[in-house]
């Protein structure tokens, strides 16, 4: 430690202290204490789990916010197709409607005919001998010649089982290479079949 020489008479002031000095260890001994004392560990393990908490709170809201996005443009875009379909259901309706109210067409020999011949070819059209279909539940019998073969409601075809004569029909509605017929005398009853021959007379 200096000393300061003193003038004659004056006193001796006290001996200057040097500045303390931190040692380099004492530096370590704080970093060592942050790192091993348990409260300061906690504490940064803490707001590291509230952060972590709160990114995921986050990405789940932003989750939940575009499933209901996406919702609901599946709900708009359903409710778009059942409009449709509604319109669709209602012009389906009225055409009906229309349909149902229109006068029946009448029906023309000479139109079947015409595109009977288109059809069919001159073996059906020059053919003059078919067969009788007998429908019991449905008391329904048609034969298989219609106007293509020169058939027109009134008209009488002969029934055959083979060779023998079993009975006749007349025709009701003639279609184009069919007919609806009946029968004379109500014969069907003496008719054990439901198919037999039948030729124009």
């Amino acid at each position: 430690m200096a000393v300061i020489p003193n003038p004659r008479g004056a006193k001796n002031p006290a001996p200057l202290k040097e500045p303390l000095k931190s040692s380099p260890g004492s530096s370590l001994k704080r970093k060592i204490s942050f790192k091993t004392d348990p409260n300061k560990r906690q504490m940064v393990l803490g707001l590291a789990l509230i952060v972590f908490a709160f990114l995921c709170v986050l990405g789940l809201f932003y989750f939940l916010v575009d499933s209901q996005r996406m919702n609901l443009e599946k709900i708009g875009s359903l409710e778009g197709k059942m409009k449709n379909l509604e319109l669709e259901k209602e012009k389906v309706h009225e055409e009906l409607q229309e349909w149902k109210q229109a006068p029946p067409k009448p029906i023309s020999v000479s139109d079947i005919v015409v595109e009977a011949e288109k059809m069919y070819g001159l073996g059906q059209q020059n053919q003059q001998n078919g067969f009788l279909w007998i429908d019991r539940q449905a008391d329904t019998y048609i034969v298989t010649l219609g106007v293509l073969n020169g058939l027109k409601q009134g008209s009488f075809l002969t029934l055959y089982d083979g060779n023998k004569k079993v009975g006749k029909v007349v025709v009701q509605l003639p279609l184009d290479v069919i007919s609806y017929v009946d029968f004379v005398n109500n014969d069907v009853e003496s008719l054990a079949k439901d198919y037999y021959q039948v030729a124009i007379e």
